[in-house]
């Protein structure tokens, strides 16, 4: 969850494990866009923070 208490959700991904750094993951824009908070912004440049988001993953069914 974000700094500003909203949940934000993607759904209907398939999941496939790739030999990345544990602790990585990689998605799809812009399908995951909806994850980033507009006011989530780099300090020196204000460039969205797309590299650097927490998500939680869950299977489901």
């Amino acid at each position: 969850m974000s700094n500003d208490g909203i949940e934000r959700r993607v759904t209907n991904f398939k999941m496939v494990s790739y030999q990345i750094p544990i602790g990585c993951v990689a998605g799809y824009y812009p399908e995951t866009t909806p994850l980033v908070p507009l006011e989530s912004v780099a300090d020196d440049c204000g460039t969205p923070t797309y590299k650097s988001i927490p998500i939680t993953l869950t299977k489901i069914g």
